[in-house]
């Protein structure tokens, strides 16, 4: 999909007008100036109207999901500072009222860490990944995380906490991961082991086939 001439990626109209966030509130801007009087009354109505507004918001919405994401998804893109100041608003207020939970999931988190943590681990080098981590914010203000590659309990395979089993990535795309699997990124690793000399592997190559290993025994 092409950018508009104002740079966003929203639905087309069937007169082929951009429906994007940045167009609409251009047009919108333009109709409040050529309309001033009509505008007025127009917000003074939304207000005095309010039940009636958001049962049609809604009932648009039942009607156009496809569109609403599309929009959504649009607004998203162009206001990553805003996504991420809602989202933490939302978890600060969640962890809050739901202390218990919280709790309960951080205690299951530790637990599993610490069952899934062989003995040949190389501890030093997993900090270091947390490590990195921390600086990474720090230096971009963007909250990263570490993230496993195989998950410690995904549904399709789970994973080690073991060096070769880490990566660094953002905490959003870490937590819409989820305990999904990405089968892409297993393949490219699997590519890259089975081209690379079991001579210039070393130990993190010895390390990852004992991943690889324990997510086919997973499996079965």
């Amino acid at each position: 999909m092409r950018p508009c001439k104002r740079g966003g990626f929203g639905p087309r109209d069937k007169h082929g007008i951009c429906r994007c966030d940045a167009c609409n509130e251009f047009n919108r801007a333009q109709w409040r100036l050529r309309n001033v009087e009509r505008a007025g009354y127009r917000e003074a109505w939304r207000k005095e109207n309010s039940d009636r507004v958001r049962a049609y918001s809604q009932k648009w919405v039942a009607n156009n999901t496809k569109q609403r994401r599309e929009i959504e998804k649009d607004w998203r893109r162009r206001n990553p500072e805003k996504v991420k100041a809602m989202n933490a608003k939302a978890g600060a207020k969640w962890s809050t009222t739901n202390k218990g939970k919280r709790n309960a999931i951080t205690r299951k988190r530790a637990a599993v860490l610490l069952q899934r943590t062989p003995s040949w681990a190389d501890l030093a080098a997993i900090q270091a990944f947390y490590v990195e981590a921390a600086r990474l914010t720090a230096e971009t203000g963007t909250p990263h995380e570490v993230d496993h590659f195989y998950p410690l309990q995904g549904e399709l395979v789970s994973g080690l906490h073991v060096e070769g089993n880490l990566r660094i990535t953002t905490r959003y795309r870490n937590r819409s991961k989820q305990n999904r699997f990405d089968v892409d990124l297993m393949w490219d690793l699997e590519i890259e082991r089975l081209t690379t000399p079991r001579s210039q592997r070393g130990q993190q190559g010895d390390h990852h086939e004992k991943e690889i290993e324990s997510a086919r025994l997973s499996r079965v």
